[in-house]
């Protein structure tokens, strides 16, 4: 589809990155781009095993009956920020057939690391991460750069045959990505995705909220959260124009209203919590002009009835859409019009916007410890979230918490024993325990036990200078952040 839109209209504008005049990419410039770097990519790879599938310690699916029916894809990582150079490394990993590993560089060298090693990745395409030498220095596998802009293209590269778009060929890819979560065993795991899971969950959006060609996408979602693959996925197969923040937009989350409003983005997908830091500024932007955007889309965290209620006052003719997933089953699998909320809150009494019903081709059932407590399908297999849910009067589904100690923080998901056992291994720790509650801001702390003087001294010399708790604590605040990501940093560390 990418492909034959590109050739159709080569000067449509693809990519924009916002506040760089000079990084605007039409179609036919991603498309070059594509096909050069696919090639280089081929060159790149070390030569495929001919043995069995799985024999060269790529990650294996399987399928619902328990046994591998597509081809055994090699895993590439694409080392890059949410950009149009990512976009094409991700595109050019599929061109050849491969499956793609997202590497978030906010991600501390030894996450990426681990999961450049327990992928077994292949190979890492790196693009535009100002400290890549001092994090993929240690990469187990080849690392290919990409320096310079994508039009430059990469004529010099030889070998390789003009590559086929895999959906061309008669056996299909096994998977086509991996994505790395925060594992309840304290160690991240890897999860396996489908071509068939995004075209579905692609497919199902589009005929029921079509993209238009007046339409404007933003991506803004970090590479390491499921919903950054329909961002972009869904401007690419479309060819809507795609609107790239600044890498430092972060910094300053209220400036991300002001760039909907300067480039008219018609379609966003967004978490509640950052919600609720942009709106008060939408809100005054709405107030001297026309809103733009058309659709709205929550998904990541529990939508609250009181940010619904804001957000319809201040975007009364948005639709708003509240969407349910998990990365194991490929992103949404669930959905909720807000449109239908009123006449429910007359009859039921909930405290959070519904997740609704399965998307097309999707089952969700709600299991009891005694079994099913519905009927599910004897020949569909499930994927069991440890989430837990009930069902209203009219079969839409609310979300009520989790079984287990895996929380989200603006829309990333990961395990507090992670947190916990990787704090276990500093050499000041004894003992750590956290805590996290979501009720609007993210209450998240950490206890931690100490050892004593002299079994700090012993176990490390670095802390022998250490006068006080409030220096060990912020020594390993420091320590945790070249760790785990961002989100998994607890607000407040605090002794026991």
């Amino acid at each position: 589809a990418f492909d034959r839109a590109a050739r159709r209209d080569p000067a449509r504008l693809a990519v924009v990155h916002a506040g760089d005049g000079r990084r605007r990419f039409a179609c036919g410039d991603l498309l070059s781009a594509v096909s050069s770097l696919s090639r280089r990519i081929a060159a790149a790879l070390p030569r495929p095993s001919t043995d069995h599938p799985g024999d060269d310690g790529s990650p294996g699916c399987l399928d619902r009956h328990g046994g591998s029916t597509g081809a055994m894809p090699r895993l590439v990582g694409v080392y890059a920020s949410p950009s149009a150079e990512y976009v094409a490394a991700v595109l050019a990993v599929l061109r050849c057939g491969e499956a793609f590993l997202p590497l978030d560089p906010s991600w501390p060298e030894d996450r990426v690391w681990s999961a450049v090693s327990d992928s077994n990745a292949a190979l890492v395409v790196s693009a535009g991460v100002s400290h890549e030498d001092d994090v993929l220095k240690g990469c187990s596998c080849p690392v290919l750069r990409l320096n310079g802009d994508i039009r430059q293209g990469f004529d010099d590269v030889v070998g390789g045959d003009e590559l086929v778009w895999p959906c061309e060929r008669e056996r299909p890819r096994e998977f086509c990505y991996v994505m790395f979560t925060s594992g309840s065993t304290g160690r991240p795991k890897g999860v396996c995705g489908t071509e068939k899971g995004l075209l579905n969950r692609f497919l199902w959006m589009q005929r029921r909220n079509p993209l238009c060609s007046d339409d404007v996408l933003l991506f803004k979602t970090s590479v390491s959260f499921v919903d950054h693959l329909q961002e972009f996925l869904s401007a690419v197969l479309t060819s809507t124009t795609l609107v790239i923040p600044p890498i430092d937009w972060r910094a300053n989350p209220t400036s991300l209203a002001n760039l909907i409003k300067t480039y008219r983005i018609s379609r966003m997908t967004i978490v509640p919590s950052l919600m609720e830091m942009i709106l008060p500024t939408m809100e005054k932007n709405i107030s001297c002009g026309y809103n733009s955007l058309k659709i709205l889309v929550f998904s990541g965290e529990i939508l609250s009835l009181v940010l619904w209620k804001r957000v319809r006052e201040i975007l009364p003719e948005t639709t708003v859409v509240n969407l349910y997933g998990t990365t194991e089953v490929s992103g949404d699998c669930t959905f909720f019009d807000c449109k239908d909320l009123p006449a429910i809150l007359e009859c039921e009494e909930i405290t959070s916007v519904p997740i609704g019903f399965p998307i097309a081709n999707c089952e969700v059932v709600l299991v009891t410890h005694a079994g099913m407590a519905d009927e599910g399908s004897e020949s569909s297999t499930y994927y069991k979230t440890g989430d837990y849910a009930r069902r209203l009067k009219a079969g839409e589904l609310v979300f009520l918490g989790r079984k287990d100690r895996t929380v989200k923080n603006y829309g990333q998901r990961f395990s507090l024993e992670e947190v916990e056992s990787t704090l276990k291994e500093h050499p000041a720790v004894s003992d750590a325990a956290v805590t996290f509650q979501s009720k609007g801001s993210p209450d998240y702390k950490a206890y931690l036990v100490f050892k004593n003087k002299d079994g700090i001294v012993k176990d490390s010399l670095q802390y022998r200078e250490v006068n006080s708790s409030q220096d060990i604590m912020a020594s390993i605040r420091s320590w945790l952040i070249k760790k785990v990501p961002p989100a998994m940093i607890p607000s407040f560390f605090l002794s026991t």
